[in-house]
């Protein structure tokens, strides 16, 4: 396993939220460095809020509004160490990383798997709604384009599927906390409205593929 860990998150709209997000984060876990890459979706508005951000690694803008799927693909073009894709309204208690770290150590040494974090605050999560990706299984795919570019949005289950098949899953003992509007409205944003608006079209592509026993990556 490599010395460092890469954090990316995609965000648009959610400074607050994102700030809650950055602030969980550590510098250094075990011996372990972490860095974060952030892209702004066509959020300009939060790009320059963080331009003089020195917890932020990386820093990049989409000129529109693209979605989480090709955004996320973006940064992970140039990732060369375990990564997390973490999402904009959730947190990390203290703790979690190190735990995901020592996870991956013990079951994938050779960073070849895939562990998803258990998630606190949401009544329903995927398994694979929070990641660590090994390098060596990000490297399977093009360009390490982890999401299937045909999505917007909801593409994270044809990570487990395939994850699954190759039986380089595990169900990690780490957490992270959703801010989600499933169990709390209050949460509820404009941000979340607009990846629903691709969400028809997101699970009719996702049950067509399944149909078709296409699997992203394999």
């Amino acid at each position: 396993m490599s010395k460092v860990i890469d954090i990316i998150v995609a965000t648009r709209n959610r400074y607050e939220k994102l700030m809650g997000l950055l602030n969980s984060i550590p510098k250094k876990v075990k011996a372990y460095d972490i860095h974060t890459h952030v892209i702004c979706d066509g959020d300009s508005k939060t790009y320059n809020k963080l331009l003089n951000n020195s917890s932020i690694y990386r820093l990049d803008l989409s000129g529109t509004n693209i979605g989480s799927v090709l955004c996320r693909n973006e940064l992970l073009e140039e990732i060369t160490n375990n990564v997390i894709p973490a999402v904009d309204d959730m947190e990390f208690p203290e703790g979690s990383i190190e735990q995901a770290i020592t996870d991956m150590e013990n079951h994938y040494p050779d960073d070849d798997g895939v562990l998803g974090f258990k998630q606190t605050g949401s009544p329903n999560f995927h398994p694979a709604g929070m990641t660590m990706i090994g390098i060596k299984f990000l490297n399977r795919y093009p360009k390490n384009h982890l999401f299937c570019p045909e999505y917007f949005h909801f593409a994270c289950q044809e990570i487990y599927w395939l994850a699954m098949k190759l039986n380089k899953f595990i169900q990690s003992k780490a957490t992270i906390h959703h801010l989600s509007p499933f169990s709390n409205k209050k949460y509820f944003d404009q941000t979340h409205w607009d990846a629903r608006k691709k969400n028809s079209e997101d699970h009719a592509l996702m049950k067509d593929r399944k149909a078709k026993h296409l699997i992203w990556g394999e």
